[in-house]
């Protein structure tokens, strides 16, 4: 039992003791509302959110990273659409959930997507992302954002 006791405590300090501040959450979720307003309206800005190295794993693409692969990826998804996609999350009671260990903050949301394709359908999609944050001079800079489109629940 001791030896467990142990290992907690050791994971505990190896983590840290930081703890998410009210200012911190708020800018957190700033940034998360920029990842998704700014996707498809400002490219430059969108990529400004990402860490130098950052990368963005997608379901159907392969995983942009860095400034340049992130700045293509924004260009040729917005030029996919007739109209400007429209995506968006709307947090609510307990979501999104902010965790942290030492400087690295990780939040999960679900969010909504349409837009309209250039055979005049409309394209909804939802799922869920989430954003691996590390706080540096500036901020809060996404390092590794991840969507997902599959939901499945756990049952036993």
């Amino acid at each position: 039992m001791i030896k467990y006791l142990f290992a907690f405590l050791f994971v505990l300090l190896s983590v840290g003791t930081a703890t998410v501040t009210r200012n911190d959450e708020k800018l957190i979720i700033e940034t998360t509302n920029q990842f998704f307003s700014e996707l498809f309206v400002d490219c430059d800005h969108w990529v400004s959110l990402f860490a130098e190295n950052g990368v963005f794993y997608h379901p159907t693409h392969v995983a942009p990273q860095g400034k340049e692969q992130l700045a293509n990826f924004c260009r040729n998804t917005t030029l996919a659409f007739k109209t400007n996609p429209v995506p968006a999350y709307v947090p609510s009671n307990d979501l999104p959930l902010i965790t942290e260990a030492g400087n690295l903050y990780s939040l999960i949301t679900p969010y909504v997507f349409s837009a309209v394709t250039f055979d005049g359908d409309l394209f909804v999609n939802y799922g869920s992302v989430a954003l691996m944050f590390q706080q540096d001079q500036q901020g809060f800079k996404i390092i590794t954002a991840l969507e997902n489109w599959t939901r499945k629940r756990w049952i036993e």
